[in-house]
């Protein structure tokens, strides 16, 4: 036996070898996509919670992925509607969404990208300060929590985890009020920066509140919390400006977060394997960042400390035994504490045999 820490976290537990019967399941995962084959289910030796949290502290049972999980966006949360992804009981179709965020700010949904920008040109805010006379925060208590826990039902009783996405982070919302360019500068700016950060820490609390309302009618487990931090080739700032700015308002949502027994998993774009280390301080268990970094090497540096999340990369005409020999060798190069993610977009074969083949790798490590 050992016991692992993770923060304030603490875990005990015990390697539990593989059975073959644990692939010997009629059950599937069906996923939320019209004519999306069903996954296997295997007959797992503890529960998929229980091993995430594992996973989070560096001694997984298998390989977590995001079949596991369900995926909630409620539009009762009507910034899921202005940003196109919605997960509900009600339909919302495409053509209604985009418009106005919980701020005022004006959203347009691109089909083609299957996601929301800003309407260009017409800034809420020139200045940072303007925030206290120019944002006004919705009243929580006004939304239709119980209606809508009441019709999604069904999909919150599924017997998975329930992650849910909370839009627009602390500088994607900052851009949201000032545009890109305005925003840059007032994160640098000495006669904005204290402004920022009380807007930031205003945000937070706003989250948290918001945070609170989805654990107590929806029993969330995961908060998937988005916030952009690089370009294609780099962060857009620097990692002391993260860590003056961003980081003390980050923190006190995750801490929050994990004060409700949930699980706070990070989604950053772009090239930041230089912030990375604050995602690890800020007390994030997971990060759902894009392969353009170093993410084997992250994997190890980050091990105990940060879950990472790898997208497979299969191709549809690879046979069953190259998809294995393909889990392997990711097994091989990346240190114990991964997740799957993104694999509902790929094929079917992928998790059976990541589960697999991890529950033998990691059931014989010491």
């Amino acid at each position: 036996m050992k016991s692992l820490q993770k923060g304030h976290r603490q875990m005990t537990y015990s390697k539990i070898p593989f059975q073959p019967s644990e692939m010997q399941s009629e059950e599937v995962y069906q996923l939320p996509f019209p004519g999306a084959p069903g996954i296997l289910k295997p007959r797992y030796p503890i529960s998929p919670e229980e091993n995430l949290r594992r996973t989070i502290a560096g001694e997984p049972v298998w390989i977590p992925s995001d079949t596991e999980l369900s995926l909630f966006a409620p539009a009762t949360v009507f910034e899921n509607v202005t940003r196109g992804m919605v997960i509900d009981a009600k339909r919302i179709p495409p053509e209604e969404f985009g418009g106005k965020d919980y701020f005022g700010v004006e959203w347009v949904y691109v089909p083609e990208q299957r996601g929301s920008m800003v309407k260009p040109g017409n800034p809420l805010m020139e200045e940072a300060g303007e925030w206290r006379d120019k944002i006004h925060f919705p009243d929580l208590s006004s939304w239709d929590w119980e209606d809508c826990a009441k019709r999604n039902a069904p999909l919150l009783n599924q017997g998975r985890m329930i992650k849910t996405p909370l839009f627009t982070g602390f500088f994607e919302r900052l851009v949201s009020f000032m545009d890109m360019q305005g925003a840059l500068i007032a994160l640098i700016d000495e006669d904005q920066q204290e402004d920022v950060k009380e807007l930031f820490d205003r945000l937070a609390d706003f989250y948290i509140k918001l945070i609170g309302c989805m654990r107590n009618y929806f029993h969330v487990d995961i908060v998937w919390f988005h916030d952009d931090w690089g370009s294609q080739r780099a962060p857009m700032f620097s990692y002391d400006t993260v860590e003056e700015m961003i980081l003390p308002s980050l923190k006190k949502v995750v801490d929050a977060v994990h004060a409700m027994g949930m699980i706070f998993e990070f989604h950053s774009c772009g090239n930041i394997e230089t912030l990375v280390p604050l995602i690890v301080k800020a007390g994030a268990d997971l990060w759902d960042g894009q392969e353009m970094n170093d993410k084997i090497s992250l994997s190890h540096t980050c091990k105990g400390k940060l879950t990472i999340e790898v997208e497979p990369q299969i191709r549809p005409e690879m046979t069953e035994e190259e998809i294995r020999s393909y889990i392997k060798t990711l097994l091989d190069q990346y240190a114990p504490g991964i997740a799957l993610g993104k694999t509902f977009k790929g094929d079917p074969r992928v998790t059976p045999i990541a589960y697999e083949e991890s529950r033998k790798k990691y059931g014989r490590l010491s």
